[in-house]
């Protein structure tokens, strides 16, 4: 890759034009990563190959990597790019942009829309025009509101990763919490999402963890204590941590409910259903704080 004061992401699902917009970037010392998959972009932002990545290209349409009959757009990809790599701005090219389209690309945090060109010379001055910047907060919001529409109908093959892009975004927006890592593998197994906890109020005080660790859980049957003692065990094995939370989106069992109450040493296990969720969601971002400590706490 070449040298260069960024790095710049081009999806698209023409490949050999990724190939040509990618060369030109580095002829002109930018450091650029390519794909023409979608499903291989997402996996290099989940993975946390992309967190130093500043500006991202996607193609407003990425219909040869459809799914079923609905085609893939932009707007697919995004919520994916704000989750994992929320400092970067997104641009889109397309050659014809749907007025519908792009006003959704616009919600979720989109810098811009561009004509699709062979003249790479217009990505090119973008590239380099990177810098100005949206309403990241609106677009947070954005993305909250789309992912959530998103998981009312999705099946189960996509609903766990939907469900933990859309914990990741709303815990982020929690006063006190930052999203520090998704993905960690640790002895006791894969961590989901962890959170550094800087929340100033004395519940939170009290747990004595800076870390969070939280699980993302969408089965047809509840969690029963099975998953309670995984995340224990994780809990347990993650420097700084003494708190976990599992986000389920159908609630947990009672098994797991009589282990909270078995008060373990050493840590606390928290859980969220989908009834939180959606108040969490709903409410202004300033009053999310309280209300989550107030669900929090009234499980120990």
């Amino acid at each position: 890759m070449a040298t260069g004061v960024t790095e710049i992401v081009v999806l698209d699902d023409d490949k050999p034009f990724v190939q040509a917009v990618v060369e030109r970037l580095r002829e002109e010392g930018i450091a650029a990563l390519g794909y023409s998959s979608a499903k291989d972009f997402g996996r290099a932002a989940r993975g946390g190959q992309l967190r130093n990545v500043k500006l991202m290209f996607f193609d407003m349409d990425l219909s040869s990597r459809s799914r079923g009959s609905r085609k893939i757009t932009a707007a697919d990809v995004i919520p994916v790019a704000r989750t994992y790599v929320p400092s970067a701005n997104v641009i889109i090219f397309s050659e014809g942009i749907s007025l519908e389209n792009c006003i959704l690309c616009v919600r979720l945090g989109a810098l811009g829309l561009i004509p699709k060109s062979d003249n790479l010379e217009q990505l090119l001055l973008a590239a380099k025009v990177y810098p100005h910047i949206g309403n990241p907060e609106r677009a947070i919001e954005a993305t909250i509101d789309d992912l959530w529409a998103r998981l009312q109908g999705a099946d189960a093959r996509d609903k766990g990763q939907l469900l933990e892009m859309l914990t990741a975004n709303l815990l982020a927006t929690v006063k006190g919490l930052s999203f520090v890592d998704n993905n960690l593998q640790i002895l006791e197994g894969e961590i989901d999402l962890v959170f550094e906890n800087n929340v100033d109020r004395p519940f939170w005080h009290k747990l004595d963890s800076f870390h969070v660790i939280v699980e993302c859980k969408n089965r047809l049957a509840a969690p029963e204590k099975e998953e309670f003692n995984a995340l224990a065990a994780k809990v347990a094995g993650k420097h700084s941590c003494r708190a976990g939370i599992l986000v389920s989106w159908e609630g947990v069992s009672r098994g797991f409910r009589d282990l909270q109450r078995a008060k373990a040493e050493g840590y606390k296990i928290f859980a969220i259903g989908q009834p939180d969720l959606a108040i969490l969601k709903s409410m202004p971002r300033s009053d999310r704080e309280p209300h989550l400590t107030e669900i929090l706490a009234r499980q120990l």
